[in-house]
């Protein structure tokens, strides 16, 4: 008999998980995967060189989308083929998906200014879109759907309706990437091959580990996975990292570039596996399987 446990439990299976993210300098630019778990690539080309202005963000229901160079574009998360693109102007950079919403920043005269655009048309829904764009700004949200942004050194927090900035405080130093769980805000620091990996408290914005350097290099982003893993990337290595201890668990190196992280989950694996369940269930309940 299979029991309310064992449902669960088949319901919340683990899926194979699939890392995201551009590389190379060819318009449009090349989207790759690789195995979060080998971290060996399974899809597309990794090559050198890539463009700062670049990111990607999986949604809650799996989307997959991306920005780069001017360009936002939603993607299959399985073959990493072009779904729809819009030309949106080189003013963008950073992005962040959630609700049906995306978020990305602009450069006005003095300021970052927010926007929010329909994920379903690509149109403009808040926001008023700046004349220039800054390289270094990352925007990520936490499992409980805050959204918290970095740009010129300083770390924002932000009502995802209004674009309000709710909190901001200047991150003491150089940092660069964000990805956000648990109450802490995850980023990196420095211009090494192995950059320092920094975190802060969510909601006071203070230090809670790493040493911060004034400087950062380009191309480097971190994102978590729906599971909770960490992931990041800096000169082509790719790490994923214990989120408490900030222990390395594994890396690998590519000879390439690689911008803005993203995680997507293999389709359908925590489906079937539910469908399993309930098919069981009613089996056991003497119901004719589908």
């Amino acid at each position: 008999m299979v029991t309310a446990v064992s449902l669960l439990t088949a319901f919340f299976l683990p899926a194979a998980e699939t890392i995201v993210a551009y590389s190379g300098l060819a318009t449009p630019t090349g989207v790759v995967g690789i195995d979060a778990d080998s971290l060996s690539a399974v899809t597309g080309t990794i090559t050198q060189g890539y463009i700062p202005a670049q990111d990607m963000a999986v949604d809650g229901n799996g989307r997959l989308y991306g920005f780069s160079i001017s360009t936002l574009s939603e993607y299959d998360p399985v073959s990493l083929t072009a779904l729809r693109s819009v030309s949106l102007g080189n003013n963008l950079n950073g992005l962040a998906a959630h609700n049906g919403v995306l978020y990305m920043y602009s450069q006005g005269p003095a300021a970052a200014h927010l926007l929010a655009f329909d994920a379903g048309d690509f149109s403009l829904i808040a926001g008023t879109p700046g004349n220039s764009r800054r390289f270094g700004q990352d925007l990520a949200f936490n499992e409980s759907g805050r959204l918290f942004g970095v740009s010129g050194h300083t770390l924002f927090e932000y009502d995802p309706v209004s674009l309000a900035v709710l909190r901001s405080a200047g991150a003491g130093g150089g940092i660069q990437g964000l990805a956000a769980r648990n109450g802490i805000l995850y980023s990196y620091s420095g211009d090494t091959a192995s950059p320092g990996l920094i975190t802060f408290d969510a909601d006071s914005f203070s230090l809670l580990s790493g040493t911060l350097s004034s400087s950062i290099i380009a191309g480097q982003d971190l994102t978590f996975s729906g599971s909770g893993r960490l992931f990041g990337s800096s000169r082509g290595v790719v790490r994923e990292y214990d989120p408490a201890t900030l222990e390395i668990l594994h890396s690998a190196p590519f000879n390439g570039a690689l911008h803005g992280l993203a995680i997507v989950p293999e389709p359908g694996t925590a489906l079937l596996a539910a469908l399993g369940a309930v098919r069981l269930l009613g089996r056991s309940r003497g119901k004719r399987p589908a």
